[in-house]
């Protein structure tokens, strides 16, 4: 700053405070480089007043549809050669005393001019890191590969026979896999049946009582076994011998056999025989129930011992419209009643199942809507028919005398009559 701004006389000395400092202005660039700079500047104002987004690097960036710019916008930088070259600085020349440059004074009077094609003093100031670079994907060019050695031969080799046998082992388990599905193999391996098919009563007591039972055993499924023998028994039926022993049964056949068996008709237990054992082919022993069993046992006891019957009739008499039993088992041993039917023709009996006992049981029947045509044509029976389980299902046949004919002519069977 020369003195005449400051307001001092030429020889007239200056006085400065302690804390001020002494600026150096950095050379004034050239009116030229201003005057585009200017133009840049309000070129890039103009478009965001249009609302057109022009992002620049190294220049900051617009909001789109926004009619100012970012406050993130950056100045241009100074062109290269109006950057002060290295070396002992200059004296700053006083801007009031300098001669004027004519080319800068007629740039700076001329007109600002639209855009002209070429880059500007912004884009010039650009560093070149910041433009786009293009790079030529060069082409994959395939390894050649390179001839097998005897070593991955042997490996090659090794490996295609654990392969093999592991694709051997895969088929022979599959096949056994498939063999165990069988309905009744996948049920616990029973692949075998035993009916009753006849009964020979050979005598004893009201303690045991021996008779024999022909046996009908049945192979089921698609592998042979053996009939071996009998269980241990915890019911009142016991197998004593099975003839023949060791008996072999081909697949889908079957054979006969006679088992001496003696039954306790007085026990409390069930009335029942023990399964049977067979041996299979893959020498597992399989127990296979015995059918028919109980209801064998009941008729052998019925006609051993007639006051030792499972189910006995104590009272019959008439409760209103139904029929009233009293029934017991003499034994003491647990029965359940399952059903009750006169004629072949089903009957209501309340609540079903129910357990008899010794200390006796009241079963309430009720009548039948009409006169079915079996008692029509049969006549109107005078016993019931009582499917109780004592050990296995077992039809036991009640007289009730003339009780139920009574009952019946009374009720839904009085127009037969007429």
């Amino acid at each position: 700053m020369s003195r005449e701004v400051m307001g001092l006389a030429p020889d007239e000395p200056v006085d400065l405070p302690e804390q001020t400092a002494v600026v150096a202005f950095r050379p004034a660039t050239s009116l030229r480089s201003i005057a585009a700079d200017s133009a840049a500047v309000a070129e890039q104002a103009a478009d965001a007043v249009a609302g057109q987004a022009r992002v620049e690097p190294g220049q900051g960036s617009v909001v789109p549809g926004s009619r100012t710019p970012h406050a993130t916008e950056t100045l241009p930088a100074d062109p290269p050669a109006a950057r002060p070259a290295t070396g002992p600085a200059e004296p700053a020349a006083d801007p009031d005393t300098a001669p004027a440059d004519d080319d800068d004074a007629a740039a700076a009077d001329a007109p600002p001019t639209d855009r002209q094609a070429g880059p500007t003093a912004a884009e010039r100031a650009r560093p070149a890191a910041d433009l786009p670079v293009t790079r030529r994907r060069r082409p994959v060019v395939p390894a050649r590969l390179a001839a097998p050695t005897p070593q991955d031969r042997r490996r090659a080799a090794a490996l295609l026979a654990v392969l093999l046998v592991c694709g051997v082992i895969g088929w022979f388990a599959g096949d056994q896999w498939q063999t165990s599905q069988d309905r009744a193999e996948a049920l616990g391996g029973v692949t075998a049946s035993a009916t009753v098919i006849d009964t020979r009563l050979d005598g004893g007591t009201d303690l045991r009582a021996t008779a024999g039972l022909t046996v009908r055993v049945s192979n089921l499924g698609r592998q042979p076994f053996t009939l071996t023998g009998q269980e241990a028994s915890f019911d009142a039926g016991e197998i004593t011998q099975v003839t023949p022993r060791g008996l072999a049964i081909e697949a889908a056949s079957y054979r006969t056999v006679v088992l001496d068996v003696s039954v306790v008709c007085a026990s409390p237990r069930p009335l029942r025989l023990p399964p049977l054992q067979v041996r299979g082919a893959d020498q597992v022993l399989r127990s296979v129930p015995v059918d028919g069993s109980a209801a064998a046992l009941a008729s052998l006891c019925e006609a051993l011992t007639p006051r030792l019957h499972m189910v006995r009739l104590l009272a019959v008499g008439l409760d209103g419209p139904r029929l009233r039993l009293l029934i017991d088992s003499p034994t003491g041993r647990t029965t359940q009643l399952l059903g009750v039917s006169a004629g072949g023709v089903p009957l209501l009996a309340g609540a079903t199942p129910s357990v008899l006992d010794a200390m006796g049981h009241t079963v309430w029947i009720d009548p039948p809507a009409d006169c079915p045509p079996a008692w029509t044509r049969a006549g109107v029976p005078r016993a019931l028919d009582l499917l109780v389980d004592a050990g296995g299902p077992v039809t036991i046949t009640l007289d009730t005398g003339l009780a139920m004919p009574r009952w019946l002519l009374a009720g839904p069977c009085a127009a037969a009559t007429r």
